[in-house]
């Protein structure tokens, strides 16, 4: 008797993940289900190059990468990554004809068979693929003065260039994006700290 996958019908978060790799960025579709965000497993094979095998009868999908597996359980959260048993937060699900998992399935049991880094910053809508370098840049105002004091942090430390441009202070930091916490409004002399025009640059005004 084949074993039935739970039905689930989602909604899509306020703000979609964006995944950062060399290849460029590019939006990842998920969908929340009761508090979880979760993504379809075809996405997951469109986006990490992998194959995805469905065994009705016992209730477990496969999911194959060069070779090395993960099998994923219908009735538990559970994942078997190359013979290691890791937990997820929930069980794979069904929406329609799609095979949904938990986001955390990218960097709890994908990564123990992907040849590349897989970062997930659920806080920062990010998902950083790859050899790329995203630092995390939290701006703010810490006195309006007189005189006015704007703090940038760059965390893993990146060298930074700053450069003056009418009325305009434009911060360039060495890393292919940024994972930015930006204040929502300024202060003193400073009106605004927002993102710049290019991937890897902070513009105060």
């Amino acid at each position: 008797m084949p074993v039935l996958f739970i039905q689930a019908q989602g909604t899509p978060p306020p703000t979609p993940l964006t995944q950062i790799a060399r290849e460029g960025r590019r939006v990842v579709p998920t969908v929340m289900v009761s508090g979880q965000e979760l993504i379809g497993l075809d996405d997951v094979a469109a986006l990490f190059q992998v194959t995805v095998a469905e065994d009705a009868p016992t209730g477990s999908v496969t999911v194959t990468y060069r070779g090395r597996t993960i099998v994923l359980s219908s009735t538990q959260p559970i994942a078997s990554v190359n013979g290691r048993v890791v937990t997820l937060p929930a069980p794979v699900t069904r929406s329609g004809r799609r095979l949904l998992v938990p986001v955390e399935f990218l960097t709890r049991a994908l990564v123990g068979v992907y040849d590349r880094r897989i970062d997930l910053r659920k806080t920062s809508r990010l998902l950083i693929v790859g050899d790329v370098t995203v630092p995390r840049v939290v701006a703010r105002v810490d006195a309006v003065g007189p005189p006015t004091r704007a703090t940038i942090e760059v965390s893993p430390a990146a060298p930074v260039t700053a450069t003056v441009d009418a009325g305009r202070v434009i911060v360039r930091v060495e890393a292919d994006a940024l994972d930015l916490a930006l204040p929502s409004a300024g202060g003193g002399l400073v009106d605004q700290i927002r993102v710049g025009d290019q991937p890897n640059t902070v513009v105060l005004i």
